[in-house]
């Protein structure tokens, strides 16, 4: 199936300033970060962090970019005088900026910590904790770095847990539930010199059965943006039109990953998915299930599971090897929508009434139970992704 059309940007600039509107803010940033490279967009980020205009909502995601493009120390020092000077007029903007911050890992000013009302230094250092608990496996030194951020906050001495819970109740910021992040297995054997490393991947449809499913190959340098961009193309019905995310284990309760931005979510997404690899989490800390969340209206799930490394001296960027059944239509309305036209096809009455009759009009050709791997390998294995542009392999 065709894809959207990605909106196109004259200018860094110009892409940064519609991303401070668009439903999507960080897929607005990662399209440009792919145009225009990370050093002309980092002074428009800088421009809008700065601007008192900008909408607090897409802060932490101007925030999230700018450091992940990795700004120099005077552009930090800048940031930190603007949000001290705030403090006498904007405290709420100011305690977006700071958090933005810690979250990132990068050190608070201990001038501007101790001039934040005990309120807000007590929200910060909860919401920093819970960031600490689910970095500690994962990132030890960005969690060592919020810890740093704690002691910055707490100052002349510690906020004990029970003033910290008296102050959440009393501003209305009940304390939140710390997510255990999933059991990582042991890591893959290390990679051979000379050698290029794949991941052997499954993809099944959660919820239903019998379940479509698909069997990849992915290399190991591949972006999570890549690796939604291959669970999309290898579903053959799917073509990217909604958000989309990916947490750890099998399960929405395990820790997120990244994704699309919403409003919805977590405060801050911790990983960009244009840059961010899939080697960081599956061989590094050997994780190996993961689940995809596709269409936040539809709710698609699909478990995805690593089975097998498969090292070899030559580089396939992805290839699709095996799979059953068609992936549900696009926008065809959830699991038990799909499930429904499913036994349409199936079981087609021979009497229609008007409501099927609509409904098979709409599904076309499609058929629960139609999946040509011939076909199907053709297309998938034909493109690759290279720094979000798709490209014809050589």
């Amino acid at each position: 199936m065709p894809r959207k059309p990605k909106q196109e940007f004259t200018s860094a600039a110009q892409a940064v300033h519609s991303a401070t509107t668009a439903k999507d803010p960080l897929g607005t940033l990662e399209i440009a970060l792919v145009h225009f490279g990370a050093a002309a967009l980092a002074p428009p980020l800088l421009e809008h962090i700065l601007a008192p205009d900008t909408p607090p909502g897409v802060l932490p995601t101007l925030l999230n970019a700018f450091v992940g493009i990795g700004p120099s120390d005077a552009d930090l020092a800048r940031i930190t005088a603007f949000m001290t000077a705030l403090l006498d007029s904007d405290v709420d903007r100011a305690t977006v900026l700071g958090l933005s911050l810690c979250a990132e890992g990068v050190p608070l000013d201990p001038a501007f910590a101790q001039r934040l009302p005990i309120q807000v230094r007590a929200a910060l250092i909860q919401l920093m904790s819970m960031f600490v608990s689910e970095l500690q496996t994962i990132d030890p030194v960005r969690a060592q770095r919020l810890r740093a951020g704690i002691q910055v906050l707490e100052g002349d001495g510690p906020i004990s847990s029970l003033t910290l819970a008296a102050l959440m109740a009393e501003h209305g910021m009940p304390p939140r539930q710390v997510r255990k992040p999933a059991p990582a297995a042991k890591p893959w054997p290390q990679l051979a010199k000379g050698l290029r490393r794949h991941y052997e991947i499954d993809l099944k449809l959660k919820g239903a059965k019998p379940a479509p499913w698909r069997r990849i190959l992915l290399a190991a340098d591949a972006t999570w943006d890549d690796l939604h961009q291959a669970i999309q193309d290898a579903s053959g019905t799917w073509y990217g039109g909604h958000l989309w995310c990916m947490h750890l284990g099998h399960s929405q309760q395990g820790e997120l990953l990244t994704g699309s931005a919403s409003d919805s979510w977590e405060p801050l997404p911790i990983r960009i998915a244009a840059t961010s690899q899939l080697a960081a989490v599956i061989d590094r800390e050997g994780q190996r299930k993961f689940l995809y969340l596709y269409d936040f209206g539809d709710d698609w799930e699909v478990t995805v599971t690593v089975r097998k490394v498969v090292d070899q001296p030559t580089r396939e960027y992805r290839t699709l090897f095996a799979g059953e059944l068609a992936f549900p239509p696009e926008d065809c309305g959830g699991l038990w929508s799909y499930l429904e036209c499913a036994e349409l096809v199936r079981n087609r009455p021979k009497r229609l009434n008007a409501e099927q009759r609509e409904r098979l009009e709409w599904l076309g050709s499609w058929h629960p139970d139609a999946f040509d791997l011939a076909q199907a390998k053709r297309s998938f294995d034909a493109e690759r992704r290279n720094s979000g542009r798709w490209l014809v392999q050589e």
